[in-house]
């Protein structure tokens, strides 16, 4: 028997245990990659199994023409200025790409004065099948908003053909039931703050790149 060997063998089984532990421990590397994979995975059971709700419950910003390659669900705020940042750049990069499909979900939030009666506004408008002009206004003047801002001015520039009607669903139960539905589905998915981009493999969290959308292009 080679003793050297098997005391030298003796030896590094400790050493090779500590880095293993090291490794797969909660914060280490393997552990982390673990966890994050894990992390993933629920994600995506999670987007899977509300997916239908999503729809549902989301406004059509940009439709495909075509042949759909991918659908995104964006949770936003009129108010915050990221999301502002992003709506310009979905706007190019949907023009594009017109195989994907984008849809947005009102995440209005709570530190910003005027999100949640923009959402209210926009989601009025839709109800005169207005949305999309409406939406696009409210990104494109927000960073403009002063203390006061008068809903239906923004309903007669998008062509919101039923003023009294729009200032009537502002504050109706119907749109507040709306809202509370986004919020239960925020709630249910983890987002708590935007932009957040849901699409079928989990959740975009921040602001995109270029290179970030085109790889959730990719349905594999």
């Amino acid at each position: 028997m080679n003793w050297s060997r098997t005391l030298n063998t003796a030896a590094n089984v400790p050493i090779l245990a500590a880095v293993g532990y090291i490794l797969v421990r909660p914060g280490g590397i393997a552990g982390d990659l673990l966890t994050s994979r894990r992390e993933r995975e629920q994600e995506r059971r999670l987007v899977a199994g509300s997916w239908d709700r999503l729809l549902a419950e989301a406004s059509s910003v940009s439709t495909s023409g075509g042949a759909v390659r991918a659908v995104f669900v964006e949770f936003g705020d009129y108010q915050c200025r990221y999301c502002v940042e992003q709506h310009r750049l979905l706007q190019r990069l949907l023009a594009e790409h017109p195989d994907a499909e984008l849809w947005h979900v009102h995440s209005p939030l709570p530190i910003h004065r005027h999100a949640e009666p923009a959402a209210r506004a926009a989601i009025c408008a839709e109800e005169q099948e207005k949305f999309r002009e409406m939406h696009n206004r409210l990104y494109d003047t927000s960073p403009e908003w002063g203390e006061v801002v008068d809903w239906a001015v923004h309903a007669k520039a998008a062509g919101v053909p039923d003023l009294e009607a729009f200032r009537s669903c502002l504050n109706s139960e119907q749109t507040s039931a709306r809202l509370d539905r986004a919020k239960d589905l925020a709630r249910e998915l983890g987002i708590t703050a935007t932009p957040s981009l849901v699409h079928r493999r989990g959740v975009h969290r921040g602001l995109l790149t270029d290179s970030a959308f085109v790889a959730l292009l990719d349905p594999a």
